[in-house]
């Protein structure tokens, strides 16, 4: 498989959506050939689709392929967009959360909280962003943040120290979602699983709360997209630059990533390619502690200062497994020309 990280470092402008399905026909063929085509045409057609570097032409055969085969590939979900069904869910919910960090080289050791969380609702079929939400969160294993979380996130202490704690901000949250979804289907969809998985988990356990049954399975959209446009799993940078959008706004700021995952949503929605969820929590047949949900009266922890009590180890409730749907098999085997041979499962 040619890696389709040979695009990353050719940025596209952002009317590419058009282009992205509109391309000649001539493409495919060019698409089906490269390794036969001259040097001169292949530098042509590099400037056709705005993908000239100044690095050199070592790669530019890699480059063009790679670029022919996501535009083949975007065409064929386009078609088999026009002919899809209904969505599976009524609403998407984006949800991103930033926490508590210490070093880069810390994360064996460093009990992550929570401290902002956002999110976005998403009306599937008409693939718009109707209403969202935003809080930051007090920490409080440790309260103090790190010049290095403050530099990484651009989160002030501050910003932390006037937050509710973080049962506090959950209880409001899930009240906005039954505002918003009034009796109707939603899905929530993370970028990976950790966001649900490791950090809503803990931070819930900590304060002897269980997750709610409906934020026990989700929309992984690092592995939807990997399975919907063939790629390998990719960050969020990345998996815009495959549909021909820049990274808006500021790495690490948890609305700023929430809205760019966000796009990467609605894009497929306007193509009429829904995501099914594909990951989920199971009980932890290890666990055997008793959690509340009752998030009105949750349980405030003692000072973990010198607590037996670590976020980082703690035993938890749940195991995450990811799997590909059958609504994602099937797109996977929309096969493109000379595909069969470069699948990376």
């Amino acid at each position: 498989l040619i890696k389709v990280l040979f695009l990353f470092n050719h940025k596209v402008s952002d009317d590419t959506d058009e282009k992205l399905t509109e391309s000649d026909s001539s493409d495919l063929s060019l698409y089906s050939s490269t390794n036969s085509v001259l040097p001169r045409t292949i530098h042509m057609e590099l400037e056709k689709h705005d993908l000239c570097s100044n690095e050199g032409s070592d790669n530019s055969e890699e480059r063009l392929y790679v670029h022919l085969r996501i535009l083949d590939r975007i065409r064929k979900l386009k078609a088999f967009g026009e002919n899809n069904p209904l969505p599976f869910t009524d609403y998407y919910c984006v949800l991103h959360f930033e926490c508590t960090c210490a070093t880069e080289s810390s994360g064996k050791t460093y009990s992550n909280e929570i401290i902002e969380f956002s999110s976005l609702f998403i009306h599937v079929s008409t693939a718009k962003v109707l209403s969202r939400f935003h809080s930051y969160c007090r920490p409080v294993v440790n309260p103090v943040l790190s010049e290095f979380c403050t530099r990484s996130t651009g989160i002030r202490q501050e910003n932390v120290e006037s937050a509710p704690l973080f049962p506090e901000v959950f209880k409001h949250f899930l009240q906005w979602i039954k505002i918003e979804t009034d009796g109707k289907s939603v899905a929530f969809v993370t970028d990976g699983n950790e966001d649900i998985a490791a950090y809503l988990q803990k931070q819930l356990l900590y304060f002897n709360l269980d997750i709610p049954k409906e934020l026990r399975s989700w929309i992984d959209l690092k592995k939807a997209f990997s399975d919907i446009l063939r790629v390998n799993l990719l960050k969020l940078s990345e998996m815009l630059d495959v549909i021909g959008l820049n990274l808006e706004c500021t790495k690490h700021c948890g609305m700023d990533d929430a809205k760019n995952i966000s796009r990467i949503v609605i894009w497929l929605s306007e193509l009429k390619i829904y995501l099914q969820k594909n990951a989920k929590l199971s009980k932890n047949g290890k666990f055997s502690m008793e959690l509340s949900d009752n998030y009105n009266n949750f349980k405030t922890p003692p000072d973990n200062n010198g607590s037996s009590f670590s976020l980082k180890t703690a035993e938890l409730p749940y195991l995450c497994t990811v799997k590909r749907s059958k609504y994602y098999a099937r797109l996977c085997e929309l096969s493109s020309t000379s595909d069969e041979d470069d699948e990376d499962d």
